[in-house]
This record gives C-alpha cells, sequence and structure tokens, in this order.
C-alpha cells in the first residue's frame, strides 16, 4: 500500500515481510545492512512487537547510525503508554487514515519529496478491517479515540498465579517473561506500588468484550474494592467541557450528575487525567490527556458503555482536537 502511494519510486524494507529477507539468511546481519543503507525507519509497536526485545535491538541500532526513527502505535497500541526509549521520540498512534497519511508527511519531510496524502478510510479500514469492527461493537463512534481498557488492583501472588492460570486456561499459552505475561489483545504485568504488589491490566479496544469476563475476576480478587476501569483516550480525543457545561449539554438526556461524578443508567462514571501532551497552540502550555472512568460493577453492563460513549460523541462531550504531526 505504501508502496502504491509512492509509486514505487522508494526503497522499502520490511523485517517481518518474509521478502525482505529471503529465508535461510542470516536475519540479523541483513536487518543492519538494510539500516545502514537507510534514512528513516518506522517502528510500529504493536500488542506483539512491544513484547519482542528485538524492537528496541531494531530502532536503537537505527538511532545510533543516525537514521530518523519514529515509533508508532499500531492495534491499539498507546505511544503516551509506552516505556523508554521509543516512547521518547516523536512519533504518533496510528489510528485512522490520517495517520497513514501522517506515514507520508514524514516521508516527505525526510526526502524532500511531494507525494499526495492519498490514503482515505476505505484504506485504513482494510488495514484492519475485523479489529475495526470489533472495536466498534465495543465503543460505538467513540471507538476511534480508544486506545487502551486498564485496571490496576492490588493483589498478591495467588492472585497473580491465579489470573495467569485462568488466560492459560482459556487461551492454551500466553507470552510470559516472568513479571508480565500477554494474549490475544491482553497485557497483564505486576510491579510493587507505594501502597503494595500491584496488578496492571491493559486490552486493547478490540478485545474488550472478550476479556470482560478477565476484568471481573481482576476486580473479584482485588485486595481493595471499588476498583475502577479507565478507557484511555488517544491525543487526539477531548473532553471539551467542564462539569457544569458538561450537565448543561446532557441535561435532557439519561446522565445525571451524582456526588461530583455521573450516571447513565446503571453505570456510574467520571472524566480522568491520565497523562498530559504539549499544546499545538503553544510551545510551553500543556493539554491532558482523559480517559473515562468507570466503576467496575459497570463491566456488568458492557452495552451500556457503549450507548454512553456514542451519547457523549453525539452531545460533543467527547470531541477531536486534531494534533498535526
Amino acid at each position: 500500500m505504501l508502496e502504491k502511494a509512492t509509486s514505487g519510486t522508494l526503497s522499502l524494507f520490511l523485517s517481518s515481510d518474509g521478502q525482505s529477507i529471503p529465508f535461510g539468511r542470516n536475519w540479523v546481519a541483513t536487518v543492519e545492512q538494510a539500516l545502514d543503507s537507510s534514512a528513516l525507519m518506522f517502528s510500529f509497536l504493536s500488542p506483539v512487537s512491544t513484547g519482542s526485545a528485538w524492537i528496541n535491538f531494531e530502532a536503537g541500532y537505527a538511532y545510533a547510525r543516525g537514521v530518523k526513527v519514529v515509533p508508532v502505535a499500531i492495534m491499539g497500541k498507546d505511544l503516551n503508554a509506552l516505556n523508554p526509549p521509543l516512547s521518547l521520540l516523536q512519533g504518533f498512534n496510528l489510528k485512522s487514515h490520517e495517520g497513514m497519511n501522517n506515514i507520508l508527511s514524514v516521508i516527505n519531510a525526510t526526502f524532500s519529496t511531494s507525494y499526495p496524502l492519498s490514503f482515505n478510510e476505505d484504506d485504513y479500514a482494510g488495514l484492519f478491517p475485523a479489529r475495526e469492527k470489533a472495536a466498534t461493537e465495543s465503543f460505538g463512534s467513540a471507538a476511534p479515540y480508544v486506545t487502551r481498557v486498564t485496571m490496576e488492583i492490588l493483589a498478591d501472588e495467588k492472585a497473580w498465579e491465579s489470573l495467569r492460570g485462568e488466560v492459560i486456561r482459556q487461551h492454551g499459552s500466553v507470552f510470559s517473561d516472568g513479571s508480565k505475561f500477554a494474549v490475544s489483545g491482553l497485557e497483564v504485568r505486576k510491579y510493587v506500588s507505594e501502597k503494595g504488589q500491584a496488578i496492571e491490566i491493559s486490552v486493547s479496544p478490540a478485545h474488550f468484550n472478550l476479556h470482560i469476563p478477565f476484568l471481573k475476576l481482576c476486580a473479584e480478587l482485588a485486595f481493595v474494592g471499588n476498583e475502577r476501569v479507565f478507557v484511555r483516550l488517544d491525543q487526539r480525543a477531548e473532553i471539551s467541557a467542564d462539569m457544569w457545561e458538561i450537565t448543561g449539554r446532557l441535561h435532557d438526556t439519561p446522565v445525571k450528575p451524582v456526588d461530583n461524578k455521573f450516571m447513565f443508567e446503571e453505570v456510574v462514571f467520571e472524566f480522568a487525567v491520565v497523562g498530559v501532551r504539549g499544546s499545538r497552540y503553544a510551545e510551553d502550555d500543556i493539554c491532558p490527556i482523559w480517559a473515562i472512568a468507570f466503576d467496575a460493577a459497570a463491566l456488568a453492563f458492557p452495552q451500556t458503555i457503549r450507548r454512553l460513549l456514542d451519547l457523549l460523541v453525539k452531545h460533543v462531550i467527547l470531541e477531536e482536537d486534531e494534533i498535526p504531526f
């Protein structure tokens, strides 16, 4: 697709396409040779690739050689949630055809070319059709904004082993390195927080409905009740009003304010800031990165969550604040 958009005038190398590296070749040597002759590298970060040490090896080797490295988060990954070193580089989340056109923009800026920004919605839909459909089934018209669904719980080693055992029972095997495991859009890691041993659960939007039973089990095993589930939004998403304005915009809807939160049908929720980003308007300004936080009890009502997100988009509570690359 990229070769067609650039009329075949660029020399492209993809380390995992089965063609750039013929069968039987020394993989490492071939990658190094390709990177030595490159000026630009897009590092595509998916739930699978971020679990591999090779992604950092390739990017680090290229960066050390003076190659421009641009991380691109795909398939539900969020660049803001990644660890260094790749998170320190300027990149973007590929969530729409505009993200695909960002790739062409970077190519134009790097090589002084003028390829048309020609990718459209159909092109993007053709990349991940099943994933986009699944994400839309879970989050409706808000699906393009959702990067991950996360939960953090305080739990001991016994709970960790129970969760890992449940995933193996359901899926047969998992990718695991001792402190984390991952399978089918689900990533789970353990760490020590200020409050004790904790477990972080992260689910891609396309796999949310699949892993709702697992999220419910996590809430049951937690030491502390009232766990919250965060539907994390990407940098383009803006919660565009304060609580009073939100209440005003939703006054003719079933959404009602309750103790500095909101209630929609059976679901209690609030808007939470989970990070910051630079402003496109002023260098020194920072803007929030948002999430919609639900009580864990909301997991029993996934269709209510979808109807709520549709309503927030319809009433311009959740809207797009496009940030140029």
